[in-house]
């Protein structure tokens, strides 16, 4: 593979790699974007159609899993079989999640715990599980993906989708406190507006008010996020950890 096609991350051929959310969006391109370097990979989604069509074409030791990450004993079995298949894990990169932009006065409380337990939730079991085999090997990266909406409050999302991608960079900082010494890295990225199905939860008309305030006059790509991902696991960013990367076209400096 040649250096403009690996990015130079080549240190992360051989590397266990787990992609939740993997059936589309930023998951499925990240998850491709590890196959290109070499790792193996474990993709996990709630919908099953989707996540076979992105195990398409990936290694044959792909290890893709359909379940709800919300529910601690299939998050159970999905590191069960993790283990079983690879016997480690290297890396785990949180991109599932749920948005709602249910205006505030009209979230019900079964609305809002669905909707911060899809995000915080999610992410607070899969990095349990993922920082008790990474701590074996001492050695470990995750990502967690927050919004630029756990920054500065939910306008255009709810405030419940807020509130869960505050939790997440929270969490984020409390795993990259608590297991540094265990050579695990911990980062977050928020992103604002991404070109993903997650747009689809909003109306044309909140697009365009999304997309006019961004300074750099677009939304992003799931191939920037992804790339940003790998940046984050690989030797380069080795004195990281954490960190909220901002990246949002401008929008928040943090």
């Amino acid at each position: 593979m040649s250096e403009s096609t690996s990015g130079g991350f080549d240190s992360l051929g051989g590397r266990v790699a787990l992609v939740t959310g993997a059936g589309g969006g930023i998951g499925r391109v990240a998850a491709r974007r590890f196959a290109t370097v070499g790792a193996h990979l474990v993709l996990a989604d709630l919908r099953e159609e989707p996540l076979r069509e992105s195990a398409a074409g990936l290694p044959s030791d792909t290890l893709a899993w359909a379940g709800d990450l919300t529910d601690e004993s299939a998050v159970l079995d999905l590191f069960g079989q993790l283990r079983e298949r690879f016997g480690r894990l290297d890396i785990a990169v949180n991109t599932a999640g749920v948005l709602r932009n249910t205006p505030f006065t009209e979230i019900s409380k079964g609305e809002w715990d669905r909707v911060v337990d899809g995000n915080a939730g999610t992410t607070f079991l899969v990095c349990r599980e993922s920082v008790k085999l990474m701590r074996e090997n001492h050695w470990g990266r995750i990502v967690n993906f927050s919004s630029v909406a756990g920054q500065v409050g939910g306008i255009l999302a709810g405030a419940h989708y807020a509130a869960g991608k505050a939790a997440v960079i929270s969490l984020t900082r409390s795993v990259a406190k608590l297991y540094a010494v265990d050579g695990i890295r911990c980062n977050a990225i928020a992103p604002c507006g991404v070109e993903t199905e997650m747009l689809r939860e909003f109306t044309e008309e909140q697009r365009k008010t999304l997309c006019a305030g961004i300074p750099l006059g677009r939304f992003g790509t799931a191939e920037e996020m992804a790339e940003l991902v790998l940046w984050l696991c690989s030797p380069a960013a080795d004195f990281l950890t954490g960190q909220t990367i901002n990246a949002n076209g401008g929008v928040y400096f943090g």
